[in-house]
């Protein structure tokens, strides 16, 4: 159902929705390229320039170049958010210098959100491999307790991947309200409310939607398949699918008035 919806929404636009979703990651691509150029510029290493720079200079030009890039990789986020968020609900979505900024800011919080949930997550898996390196540090190990070790540990890492992606669906719609007439906080709480209960049946969504992901090594599919991914994700997000539901069972009557009505 929210596939079906979804090639509708996209039908005769998925060329154009495609393009401007790749003008946007390529905005922040460039964005990426100039933080990591003014981090070559204040490290001190030697650029082949035809005239010499003083020390004052470069640092002013890295955090210039820093500033710009961080701006370019916000506003790269803010026009394919906008793109999806008007695809999905046919309504205005904002994109402006002061939106942008917000978005500096969400990515910012995002990802210390996603520092702390891994922490978290993947602590377990931490604790032992470092009992694991300092068993090993003290002697040798018999190979069955080895194999049964290095097994614990790759189980700790993968349910620990699990759940740190599970949990971060919490936050998939938090660009989405930001889009908006919202601010970074407020876009946050709606995330959260949206998404409550619900983030497991996200994510495997989503790890249902691996096949298309995967067919992107043929290079070509990525056309169709970009879009009709966040597109997709975007509508079972926000509970398409649930309105759709709801709406079947009010339509359904009730069974005295079913068996009336055969009568």
């Amino acid at each position: 159902m929210v596939k079906i919806k979804a090639k509708q929404l996209l039908s005769g636009r998925i060329t154009g929705a495609f393009f401007y979703l790749l003008f946007s990651f390529a905005v922040s691509l460039a964005g990426a390229a100039a933080v990591i150029f003014s981090l070559v510029i204040l490290s001190g290493e030697e650029i082949n320039l035809p005239f010499e720079i003083s020390p004052a200079v470069r640092i002013a030009a890295g955090v210039i170049f820093i500033v710009f890039g961080l701006f370019l990789i916000s506003l790269g986020k803010n026009m394919g958010e906008k793109k999806v968020g008007e695809t999905v609900s046919g309504k205005g979505f904002y994109v402006s210098v002061k939106k942008s900024f917000q978005f500096l800011l969400y990515l910012c919080v995002k990802t210390l959100f996603t520092l702390c949930w891994a922490f978290l997550y993947l602590l377990p898996c931490g604790v032992c491999l470092s009992f694991l390196i300092m068993s090993l540090s003290q002697g040798a190990m018999e190979k069955n307790v080895l194999y049964s070790w290095i097994t614990g540990c790759i189980a700790l890492f993968l349910s620990g991947l699990f759940f740190l992606f599970v949990t971060f669906q919490r936050y998939s719609l938090w660009g989405y309200y930001l889009c908006q007439r919202n601010g970074v906080i407020s876009s946050l709480y709606k995330s959260l409310e949206k998404t409550d209960g619900r983030s497991v049946k996200i994510a495997f969504f989503k790890l249902s939607m691996l096949g298309w992901i995967l067919s992107c090594v043929f290079v070509f599919p990525v056309v169709f398949v970009l879009p009709y991914y966040r597109v997709c994700v975007c509508l079972f997000a926000t509970g398409y699918k649930e309105k759709e539901d709801e709406k079947k069972r009010e339509e359904i009557p009730p069974a005295v008035f079913r068996i009336i009505r055969d009568l």
